[in-house]
């Protein structure tokens, strides 16, 4: 085989997303527009490494290395359009016959083209790439940084198509590996000259799909450690914590004072300074609930604090049960999350809200889409109003920012764009970054949008989506994930009840199942309400709505955030109905709902309304008459071996233990046991219980 066919088999292996990577779409374009216009190479001259032919006014030299090695005598620095056409027209024609029978060819009929050749994709020096060789390549710091986010198995895709591509959505790149050129030849669409991390993560990646078990990748995530130099010691706050808690649920719920809340808040203080900063949050929600609970605001949930209280406990034991070397990272967590710059996303906004917590913070929120990774992106800035910061989310949602290049949050919330030096989370929430920057593309058009993994017409599909992501127990949730477009097939009645101040609209699948958008009534959400009682579906051409949709103990929900149109000019695609935005198709419906004054301090983000479902089954049934009775004996504390509680536990934990729901049932005839203070026993009984309906909550 000659030196043009070799280059030839191995120009085969390039589509054009790999010359995008060595140059960008733009120029791909324009020399493939320039080839087909008649600007044909010729070939010159060839030795024994390179072929040289002459392009136009330019001549390039190419090799078995391919176009990244190539070189023209244009003053272009880059891989220019002279080398992507040599590259198009070598791919394409018959180039192993003479070069002066390419000459001969008569004018204006092109060269024959020949199939494309055998690709033989040989992995072998993938899979016998060790951590020193790809110490020498890369470096120890970013071999390090790759190790790292091996070991928490990021999101992938491998193809072997053209050459071998390892897609890595989770830090935006994509890596190329053509066989016959070496881990040198590899290609990232970083752009990177020198070798990166992203090319040392394809190739552990790819091992490890292999079935090749490289020494020193199966490294843990680094977790923090405790230091010694606190007064006291992981341990001693983790029995501290359980004691206290234990002790709440004796004295009962109704019965804590603010004393309890304060010894809440030390702990808090006291994990911070043995390095466990997920403890200390969770310590600090307890302390926020407690609060909310002596202060009798409407926003006060016993059965909310019990649950929470319930997972504290249990992760007291979990982190007790992982020694210093055993360590999880994920429940030991994180004092502040990190970002990583991935490069250029291109994003289209699809909705904005804004929102409080029960802990005193004000916030906005951007919702994006990014259709390459079928992700949905956020970005949010949030204030505490207790500081008196003057926080206002709905006049930031005006302000400029939150990028270079972007008149303010509103505006990003219904365009698209590109954002370049693009930082992002784990979670794919984004950075306010100075350093990034932004170039405006259009209105969002949601027709002409890929919502593939976002949209969903069928409300079982969704719930079997949900079940799939839906974290159980201590896990921890992406709040992404409840992001989902709903497409609903028939708009239905929509009302508000009076009585429980709660906004609620029917909507129907393509199967006409029933979903509700439902929003409780405060202060908050009173132009949300007001925009969906006036929305009018047909005038819109309305598409769809964004929502946070999630599982409840008791069926599905939804939250509605924006409404997704088919603009005309004058309407906006994208309407965010938490705010005053002028839309054409308002209907009134009921303007001037009843107000509640208890119901205004409501959190209608994180405490939407459940739809009421029937149990599905007796066994869901004694579940949620298990959680309720709990709930009924944390509220009132003090001892549980009354013979009529020890008769009610004796039949709750025959009942779970026919079920096979053994270590339930077990947790349930500790509880009834004579002489029990019943605090230790009440927290793992409820934490058990909510773990099964969680569980349940999967299949129902």
């Amino acid at each position: 085989m000659d030196l043009v066919t070799r280059i030839r088999t191995q120009l085969a292996m390039f589509d054009d997303g790999a010359f995008e990577t060595l140059s960008n779409k733009g120029l791909v374009r324009r020399a493939r527009k320039d080839l087909q216009g008649g600007a044909a190479p010729e070939i010159v001259g060839t030795n024994e490494t390179h072929v040289l032919l002459k392009v136009t006014d330019a001549e390039v030299k190419i090799s078995e290395q391919g176009p990244a090695k190539a070189v023209c005598s244009c003053p272009s620095v880059e891989l220019c359009r002279h080398i992507l056409i040599a590259c198009f027209w070598l791919q394409e024609t018959r180039t192993e016959a003479p070069a002066a029978a390419v000459r001969a060819t008569p004018e204006g009929e092109p060269p024959a083209a020949l199939p494309p050749p055998s690709l033989d994709l040989d992995d072998t020096v993938l899979l016998q790439a060790t951590v020193d060789v790809l110490t020498k390549l890369a470096g120890k710091k970013l071999v390090k940084s790759a190790l790292e986010l091996f070991s928490v198995s990021p999101e992938h895709a491998i193809h072997k198509e053209a050459g071998i591509m390892v897609d890595l959505p989770t830090v935006n790149a994509t890596v190329r590996f053509f066989p016959g050129q070496g881990l040198e030849g590899m290609l990232c669409s970083c752009k990177a000259r020198e070798f990166c991390s992203h090319r040392v993560l394809a190739v552990l990646l790819y091992q490890k799909a292999a079935g090749v078990v490289l020494e020193g990748a199966a490294q843990a995530p680094r977790i923090l450690q405790e230091t010694g130099q606190a007064p006291r010691t992981r341990n001693e706050i983790l029995v501290a914590t359980k004691s206290l808690l234990a002790e709440c649920l004796h004295t009962g719920i109704c019965h804590l004072s603010e004393a309890t809340e304060q010894r809440l808040v030390t702990l808090s203080v006291a994990a911070v300074g043995v390095h466990l900063p997920r403890l200390s949050h969770v310590l600090r929600g307890n302390s926020d609930e407690l609060r909310l609970l002596l202060k009798r605001d409407a926003k006060a949930d016993e059965a909310r604090l019990f649950s929470l209280m319930a997972r504290t406990f249990a992760l007291c034991q979990a982190l007790e049960k992982t020694g210093e070397g055993l360590g999880r990272a994920d429940l030991i967590g994180k004092y502040r999350t990190t970002y990583d710059e991935v490069g250029t996303l291109e994003l289209c906004g699809i909705g904005a809200y804004q929102w409080e917590t029960k802990s005193g913070f004000a916030g906005l929120t951007v919702l994006f889409w990014d259709e390459r990774s079928q992700r949905v992106h956020s970005w949010s800035e949030a204030r505490p109003k207790y500081q008196g910061t003057g926080f206002n989310p709905l006049q930031r949602l005006y302000q400029e920012g939150p990028w270079e290049g972007m008149l303010n949050p509103a505006q990003a919330s219904r365009n698209r764009f590109k954002l370049m030096h693009a930082r992002r989370n784990g979670q794919f929430r984004l950075s306010g970054s100075s350093g990034s920057r932004t170039i405006l593309v259009g209105p969002t058009m949601p027709a002409k949008m890929n919502f593939e993994k976002l949209a969903y017409r069928s409300w079982k599909a969704l719930a079997e989506k949900l079940a799939t992501q839906t974290a159980i127990g201590l896990a921890e949730p992406n709040p992404l994930d409840e992001i989902v477009l709903a497409q609903p097939a028939v708009w239905g009645e929509r009302e508000f009840d009076s009585v429980s101040q709660t906004f609620y609209w029917e909507i129907q699948d393509e199967e006409g199942l029933p979903l509700l958008l439902q929003v409780s009534y405060s202060d908050l959400e009173k132009q949300r309400i007001t925009a969906l009682e006036q929305l009018d579906p047909a005038a819109l051409a309305a598409t769809g709505v964004v929502c946070r949709a999630f599982r409840g103990l008791n069926g599905l929900r939804l939250y509605p955030i924006s409404l997704l149109s088919e603009a005309d000019g004058n309407q906006p695609s994208v309407i965010n109905l938490g705010f005053s935005e002028g839309y054409q198709g308002a209907k009134p419906l009921n303007p001037e709902p009843t107000t509640d004054t208890e119901s205004e301090s409501l959190d209608p983000v994180e405490e939407t309304p459940e739809i009421e479902v029937e149990p599905t089954g007796l066994f869901h049934l004694r579940l949620l008459r298990l959680n309720e009775e709990l709930n009924r004996l944390a509220q009132r504390g003090g001892f549980l071996a009354s013979e009529a509680n020890q008769q009610f536990f004796r039949s709750e934990s025959a009942f779970f233990q026919t079920a096979g729901l053994t270590v339930l049932a077990e947790s349930l005839r500790n509880c009834g046991q004579p002489g029990t203070s019943g605090g230790k026993e009440l927290l793992e009984a409820k934490y058990l219980a909510l773990l099964c309906l969680e569980a349940l909550g999967k299949t129902v």
